[in-house]
This record gives C-alpha cells, sequence and structure tokens, in this order.
C-alpha cells in the first residue's frame, strides 16, 4: 500500500511538473515561490525513512523537499536533528546559526544549538545562546538551572551562586536549586552552607540517592550522628539495603561503638540472602572487629566465588601472616590470579615473607617469572627485584632491573625515581641528576625529585635561585616533610638569608629531630651569624648522631675553627 501511495504522489509530482511546463513565459511571474507538491512528496518520503531509522536516506529527502519550498519551516527543523543524529555535529551546528539569524525568536532552536555547543565543551557559547533566550524568557527556570550549572564548571561561581540564590528567592520550592547551590559551597569548601542547602532540598525531595551524597558531606565534617539518622531514613523503608545497613557499620566503627555495630552486622548478616560481595564486606568488618576467625570462615566460603575468590585469597593471606603462618600465607597468595587486581599486592606480600625468612634465591625467582610474563609484570615487581639485589651488593644487577623496568614502562616515574637514587648511591651524580630531571618530565611537582635537583645545587652553591624555587614546590607538595624543610634552610643559608635559613632548619628539627645532618646545618648558620656558642652545641649534638667517622672527623674539624669561648 506504502509503494502504491508513493507512486501516485509521484505521478501527481509529474503531471503537475508537466503542467507547468505548458505555461508560457508570460505567466512565470504569477507561479508560485514553492512547488508545494514536491516539497510534500519528499517530506512523506524522508518522513517514512526516518520511522525505519534510515536517517541518510531522510536526510536526503529532507534536503530536496527544502529545494522544492525553501521555506518549509518543520523540515527545516528537521535536518540539524538527523544531522546530530549521523554524527555531522559541526554541521548540524552551521545549520542551527544560520537558521537562528534568521529567526531569532525561535528559542526552541537556541535551546538546541546550546546543547551542541555543551557536547562540543564550548560552554562559553551555550552561555551566550541561554542569555539570548532569557531575554524572551527571563523567568525560565530551567534555562536559568542550566546557566547556573553551566557557570560552575566554567568557575564563574560568583555568576553561578547569583543564579541559584535568585531561583530559591522566586521560588523556595525548587528543589533542585537548592541542591545545585549545596554543590557549589561544597566545591568552594563551604561545608556548612553546603549542609544547609542539602538539608533543605532533602525536605523538598527525599531520595536515597541525595542521602548518600548527603552522607559523604557529614562524613567529611564528622558529624557521625547525623550520618547514622540519614542512614536510618534509608533503611527504615528497606531494612536491607546492603549499602546503608554497612554504611551504619562503617559509621558506629568509626565512632568505637563496636558493639553495635557487632550486632548490626550480625543481624544483616542473617537477615540477607547469601550474596559474595556483601559476605566480602561483612568478613572486612570483622577483621577491624578483630573477629578473625568468623572472618576467616566467611572468607574461605569466598574462594569458591570467581568474583570474590581473588581478595578472598588475599585476606587469607593476610591473617596467615598474622598468625606466624608463613607457608599458609603464602599458598594463599599464590592462588590469586594473575589478572586481578590483587594480584601485585599479593607477589609483594610473598616477597616480603620470603625476604623475611632469608629465602631471598626463591623471592628473585618468583618476581623474574612475573616479569617475563607480559600479562603479569608490574613496575612494583622491579622496584622489588632491584631492592632484593641492592640487599645482596649487586649494584649492577639492581641497576640493570631498573633500567629495565623503564624500559617495560616508560611512564612511571616511580622507577625512574628509584634509578636516580641508586646512581647517585652508587657515585654517578651527574647521571643521577639527569634521571631526576625525566622524573620532573613525567611528574613536574615529584616532590623528592625537586627537593634533590633543589639539594643538589644548594649543596654546589650553584643555580641558587633556581634551587630555591624548586625546594619551594616540593615543600608546597609536602609541607611536613623535615627532610625537605632542611634543604628549603640549607639554600636560604646559601642566598645569605641566615633569620630565615635558620627558622627553616628548626622547622626541619620539630619534623625530624634524630637527623645529625640538620644539626650540622644549623651549626653553619649559627657560626655564619657569628652566634658561636649555639654553633658549638649544634656540632656537638652532630656529632653524636653521626656514626660515620668521616662525617664526625669532619665536623670537630668545623668546632676547632670556632673562636674559643
Amino acid at each position: 500500500m506504502l509503494r502504491q501511495f508513493l507512486a501516485f504522489i509521484l505521478l501527481l509530482q509529474l503531471v503537475t511538473g508537466c503542467a507547468g511546463s505548458l505555461k508560457t513565459a508570460s505567466m512565470e511571474e504569477d507561479l508560485p515561490a514553492a512547488d508545494l507538491s514536491c516539497s510534500y512528496f519528499y517530506f512523506l518520503w524522508g518522513t517514512h525513512a526516518e520511522y525505519g531509522q534510515r536517517f541518510e536516506e531522510a536526510l536526503e529527502a529532507y534536503q530536496k523537499a527544502l529545494i522544492c519550498d525553501p521555506n518549509a519551516e518543520t523540515i527545516k527543523k528537521k535536518v540539524p536533528v538527523l544531522q546530530i543524529k549521523l554524527g555531522e555535529i559541526e554541521k548540524a551546528i552551521e545549520w542551527l546559526k544560520d537558521y537562528i539569524e534568521e529567526h531569532p525568536d525561535d528559542t526552541s532552536q537556541h535551546l538546541l544549538l546550546a546543547h551542541l555547543f555543551i557536547q562540543q565543551k564550548d560552554r562559553e557559547e551555550a552561555i551566550n545562546l541561554y542569555y539570548r533566550v532569557l531575554e524572551k524568557e527571563p523567568d525560565n527556570e530551567g534555562i536559568l538551572l542550566r546557566l547556573g550549572i553551566l557557570h560552575t564548571q566554567q568557575q564563574q561561581y560568583e555568576e553561578a551562586r547569583g543564579i541559584f540564590t535568585g531561583l530559591i528567592e522566586t521560588n523556595p520550592e525548587l528543589y533542585l536549586a537548592h541542591i545545585y547551590l549545596a554543590r557549589l559551597h561544597l566545591m568552594n569548601g563551604q561545608l556548612d552552607e553546603a549542609a544547609t542547602e542539602y538539608e533543605k532540598g532533602l525536605l523538598l525531595n527525599w531520595s536515597p540517592e541525595l542521602v548518600y551524597e548527603i552522607v559523604d558531606l557529614y562524613s567529611r565534617i564528622n558529624n557521625n550522628e547525623r550520618v547514622l539518622e540519614l542512614y536510618t531514613t534509608i533503611l527504615d523503608n528497606n531494612p536491607t539495603i546492603p549499602r546503608a545497613a554497612l554504611g551504619r557499620v562503617q559509621t558506629l566503627l568509626n565512632i568505637g561503638r563496636n558493639n553495635e555495630a557487632f550486632l548490626e552486622l550480625t543481624e544483616l548478616q542473617q537477615n540477607s540472602e547469601r550474596h559474595p560481595p556483601l559476605d566480602l564486606a561483612i568478613a572486612k568488618f570483622l577483621l577491624r572487629l578483630n573477629k578473625t576467625k568468623q572472618a576467616e570462615d566467611i572468607l574461605l566460603h569466598l574462594r569458591a566465588d570467581e568474583e570474590t575468590a581473588s581478595e578472598a585469597y588475599y585476606l587469607l593471606g593476610l591473617i596467615a601472616y598474622q598468625n606466624d603462618d608463613n607457608e599458609a600465607s603464602i599458598n594463599y597468595l599464590s592462588h590469586i590470579p594473575a589478572d586481578s587486581e590483587d594480584y601485585a599486592e599479593g607477589v609483594y606480600m610473598q616477597v616480603r615473607i620470603l625476604r623475611q625468612e632469608k629465602r631471598i634465591e626463591v623471592a628473585l625467582r618468583l618476581l623474574q617469572t612475573a616479569i617475563d610474563d607480559e600479562e603479569t609484570r608490574h613496575p612494583l615487581f622491579y622496584a622489588l627485584l632491584s631492592s632484593l639485589y641492592q640487599e645482596q651488593g649487586n649494584d649492577v644487577a639492581s641497576l640493570e632491573a631498573l633500567v629495565s623496568g623503564n624500559k617495560a614502562f616508560p611512564e612511571n616515574d616511580l622507577l625512574l625515581y628509584e634509578q636516580a637514587l641508586l646512581l647517585e648511591r652508587t657515585g654517578d651524580h651527574d647521571q643521577a641528576m639527569t634521571t631526576m630531571t625525566k622524573v620532573l618530565t613525567l611528574k613536574p611537582d615529584h616532590a623528592e625529585a625537586l627537593n634533590f635537583i633543589g639539594y643538589s645545587w644548594a649543596d654546589k652553591n650553584i643555580n641558587l635561585d633556581k634551587a630555591h624555587e624548586y625546594i619551594l614546590r616540593a615543600v608546597e607538595q609536602e609541607p611536613e616533610n623535615g627532610y625537605i624543610r632542611d634543604s628549603l634552610g640549607w639554600v636560604l643559608f646559601r642566598l645569605g638569608l641566615l633569620d630565615e635559613a635558620r627558622e627553616q632548619l628548626n622547622k626541619a628539627l620539630e619534623l625530624e629531630p634524630d637527623d645529625p645532618h640538620i644539626y650540622d646545618h644549623l651549626g653553619d648558620v649559627h657560626t655564619a651569624a657569628q652566634d658561636f656558642e649555639k654553633a658549638r652545641k649544634s656540632y656537638e649534638r652532630a656529632i653524636e648522631m653521626f656514626e660515620s667517622d668521616e662525617k664526625i672527623d669532619e665536623i670537630k674539624k668545623k668546632i676547632d675553627a670556632l673562636p674559643s669561648p
């Protein structure tokens, strides 16, 4: 029937086409601008193709329809939709731009174009379009909400806050405005304000998903009582939801209410169907409660389940290790499948046990076997292999292990850093500096690498401004690292800033009170400041702590060079 209908339309088109051709030239100026029968024919064709999801055919038909009738607005709006379905986003954008220029009052096409700009990550263009729509529809809550979200994504927080706040003033019952404002406060670290807006949103539209989101906030500010209340609101509706039940147990453990946690855990286990992931979570909680035997019984059963076997074997290995049953521990750990997330940690634990038992050769073979297989090799294994060779005093093999690791994992900054430290320890300082620079190429904010290079320059009294910059960056990353504070004090000393140097070295001693190098550096600062009594005390403290005869002799010479008291 459809073919017959289309044939009839085509015949009609041919007839009208022929009739048109018989008209005289004098009649052409009276012809209509559009051939409506032609346009309608292709419109029907395109509609049928679109319904059958033959989008290329539909697009072609609609474009032919527009040739027949360039003013067919319905068809004009269909073209960009089909272009989007065909993945021709850029063409759709250009089409919509032209359409909007001709029809500036058509807000629906403004919104479609804004949606495409958002997909293309061009948020500023989308924002501009939304504001153009608001000129015509200033109270459109949906557009205002989208604008607030876009401003937030663009880190234009004041604009976003103004929009969300204005929406709430106009309509206090607008749930989404409260939630987005809460998230905005959360992003800016305004946790109390975020909690207030979240609570308002929760009163307007309670849902488990929102409860979990709010729980995360209250967990951050350690409001555990409210966390418990929120989990309870979920469990009141469904007492066996594992996420909420386990969340309550976790919270009870966090605040030391272990007996209640154990009772709720037992009840959950009794009332729930056998579900391996849930059983695994319960076993972990039992371990936290030192209910090791009960946890072990669950884990032994979970070995038979493919989804939980890997982690079960790993936890059983840890339990056996804590019970000083190293043989059982290695046996459990060796059963962890190679494709498991726990595999690398399992190998590490086996190496740790073998190292304790002085079975270094066995550990070496285990690591080498794992490294030889492309499916199982891991950066950690090369670092472990290198450390074992270092224990044997084989620096050549140790370095070779790290070099091999860097070839296998060229983007791994840990292996490069370990290689640089080994080069430094074996006396190849220049190569160590080159390698440490490569570490910064991979990870520009690597605190230890920044400290290493900065301290090396300061120690040689070169590149002091750059050394100061590097060490300051390292301090930003690890402000509580006493060794990095020592480096900062040392470079400040080299720069002649004695008061600042003394301040940083004293901070370093607060963090690392047993490091003789810091006392040595502090003695140098006191000496430069001509505070010789304090210098002598610092040097003497360093001598008490140093084990190296060479260093002790070096500091004794510094003491001898001080003026007599």
